[in-house]
């Protein structure tokens, strides 16, 4: 669209202008559209009246169902002990279900409930995920289906470590189960995300290739992110008698390369930032709002705020 490069520049000066504070954290990117044969993106997606808007960052958010990038592998413990399986439970509520730039349930909240386990030393982790609109769920999205229809499991199996002494690696398969709708709905994805964890703002690149289950090429494409974060922990200030809060700020741009029939472009760009509020009993509690600058009306006609609020549980 011709105004692309001026909200590039103003995504690229916030960022410029949030990293001043030195902190990280993750955002929007979730889920992909559901796409028929013979429909086009305009079909699918609400009018561009109705869109108001992350895995990832997802994410949102910006990597794996909104977590967060540049993680290692599990790590030893007590000097030569090896850990043992890893599991830990999140509950999600985001007030928009953002994906890729997307405002998937036209203004409606959604429940993200998650479930990882980290397969012992290996790096290796296997991941569930769902979405369930929160509210008004047989609310018709003018592309023959309802909120109720966008419900959605995802499971992903994944790898995180390193190929470099200073670059931070994931790897992942993630298949996309619309469970209300016959399987042509279903939607698999590859990414790789690469973060250089040493230099400062932790930079990475992501690129995540999509495709039907079937054999069609209906919405099958690319979409690739540029992101920085950085995290710090806010002195003595601390909840319960926990350890102390942590601030996070994170931003990212992304191109898309013609999938969900986008034009081939700078799609959007989202910053925001959370708080990582330690609690007693393995607990966290993490809010956090975000802003996206859209670029492609095929994709939003609207810049987007949301909110999300996160508690999650390890062991």
């Amino acid at each position: 669209m011709g105004t692309w490069k001026r909200s590039l520049s103003i995504a690229l000066l916030a960022l410029v202008a949030v990293f001043g504070v030195q902190t990280t954290a993750t955002a929007d990117e979730s889920q992909p559209p559901v796409l028929y044969e013979g429909e086009s993106l305009s079909e699918w997606v609400p009018a561009p009246q109705a869109l108001s808007i992350p895995r990832a960052f997802q994410s949102g958010e910006p990597v794996l169902l909104a977590e967060a990038e540049g993680s290692s592998p599990a790590t030893e413990v007590g000097g030569d002990e090896s850990p043992g399986l890893e599991i830990s439970v999140t509950n999600d509520w985001v007030s928009k279900y953002m994906f890729r730039g997307y405002d998937i349930l036209d203004d409606s909240g959604a429940w993200q409930p998650s479930v990882d386990f980290g397969l012992w030393d290996t790096g290796l982790h296997l991941n569930w995920w769902a979405s369930y609109a929160s509210h008004d769920r047989g609310k018709d999205l003018d592309y023959h289906l309802d909120r109720h229809d966008l419900d959605e499991h995802d499971y992903a199996v994944y790898w995180e470590g390193n190929i470099a002494e200073k670059v931070d690696v994931e790897l992942g398969y993630i298949y996309y189960d619309f469970i209300h709708l016959d399987s042509r709905s279903d939607f698999m994805e590859w990414y790789g995300v690469f973060t250089l964890s040493s230099l400062p703002l932790s930079p990475y690149f992501g690129a995540y290739y999509g495709h039907e289950k079937h054999d069609d090429t209906l919405g099958e494409g690319w979409n690739t992110t540029l992101g920085v974060s950085q995290s710090v922990p806010l002195g003595g200030l601390t909840l319960c008698g926990s350890d102390p809060l942590s601030l996070d700020l994170a931003a990212d741009v992304w191109y898309n390369g013609g999938q969900y029939y986008a034009d081939t472009g700078w799609s959007h760009a989202t910053f925001g930032g959370s708080v990582t509020v330690p609690l007693p009993g393995k607990l966290e509690l993490t809010p956090g709002v975000w802003y996206q600058v859209s670029m492609e009306d095929d994709i939003n006609t609207e810049d987007e705020w949301w909110a999300t609020l996160s508690l999650a549980y390890s062991w």
